[in-house]
């Protein structure tokens, strides 16, 4: 069988952005983790903000407001964790994507 330019440079492309998603989800995994650890040393440790259990709820309360935090109750814990992971992993991918451009720009 016979392959044309094109579909290798179609194949790596596709290869290329694979790669840059996986990294991406890779490293918007752990920024997630790594931001969860900042706030609990910065805003639980040291400036006494609000204690460690209430880290995943804020980030209900920051999106959604004050009122909706306090109706969902235990939900907003669920709803903050996925709120956090989701904004994390989506910042880590288009970072990922984008990358490439400025590597090559210079």
């Amino acid at each position: 069988m016979s392959t044309s330019v094109a579909d290798d440079a179609a194949r790596a492309v596709n290869t290329d952005r694979n790669l840059a998603v996986r990294a991406g989800l890779i490293g918007g995994l752990l920024g997630g983790v790594v931001i969860w650890i900042y706030e609990a040393i910065v805003w639980v440790g040291v400036q006494h903000l609000m204690p460690l259990a209430g880290i995943p709820r804020n980030a209900t309360g920051l999106v959604f407001g004050k009122d909706v935090q306090d109706a969902l109750g235990a939900i907003a814990y669920v709803v903050g964790t996925g709120i956090h992971f989701v904004f994390a992993l989506a910042w880590g991918v288009a970072f990922a994507l984008i990358w490439p451009y400025f590597r090559r720009r210079g």
